[in-house]
């Protein structure tokens, strides 16, 4: 599937609150992963390019030795980030079903992450002593 490289940077915090998930049957968890290591192959050289404009547009503080980009030069860096940004690539993976009852992505996560993950109908029990009720965990009975 070809996105922009603009695409595999929104993706990158998304996925990574995703592979934190441990309530994942080991199938989707490992679908996650794959995933990220494909979007890693294109999000590693993307930083090392936006870092390159960095210190090609930036200037240099002594006492910090951060790189700040000038604002004389913010419009060409710009330009060549938005032209970076916009470069399609091919990612090739097999898109990502979650359980339907996944917690902790947002909305935002989620379209973040299409089309490469959907949200499925699978029903993930909790083990036992995940079920609380103000801070107090519940017996068997009484869930």
């Amino acid at each position: 599937m070809k996105v922009t490289l603009g695409k595999v940077m929104e993706m990158e915090r998304p996925l990574a609150k995703l592979s934190q998930v441990t309530v994942m049957p080991a199938r989707t968890t490992f679908q996650v992963c794959m995933l990220a290591r494909k979007l890693t192959e294109h999000g590693v050289p993307l930083r090392q390019a936006h870092n390159a404009l960095i210190v090609k547009y930036g200037v240099k503080d002594e006492k910090t030795g951060a790189t700040t980009v000038t604002a004389e030069n913010a419009e060409k860096f710009k330009e060549e980030m938005n032209a970076l940004l916009s470069k399609e690539v091919e990612i090739h993976a097999e898109p990502v079903s979650i359980p339907g009852s996944m917690t902790g992505l947002s909305a935002a996560d989620l379209m973040a992450l299409d089309p490469f993950v959907t949200v499925g109908e699978e029903i993930i029990f909790p083990t036992p002593g995940q079920f609380k009720v103000n801070g107090k965990k519940l017996k068997g009975k009484d869930r």
